[in-house]
């Protein structure tokens, strides 16, 4: 039983590790994501203006 439960204690640990690692990585892609949308319109916006000058 006691293996068990230091099986079961080690696992939790990786577990919350990995959780943590998941939740830090989650608001970076966020923040990669959203700068990329602000890059794209930002594109959008600067081709459509050129084609009105045109």
């Amino acid at each position: 039983m006691y293996l068990e439960r230091a099986a079961w204690e080690k696992h939790h640990e990786r577990l919350a590790t990995a959780a943590k690692l998941f939740e830090k990585t989650q608001v970076k892609l966020q923040e990669e994501k959203a700068a990329f949308e602000k890059e794209k319109k930002s594109e959008e916006w600067g081709l459509q203006g050129l084609k009105k000058k045109l």
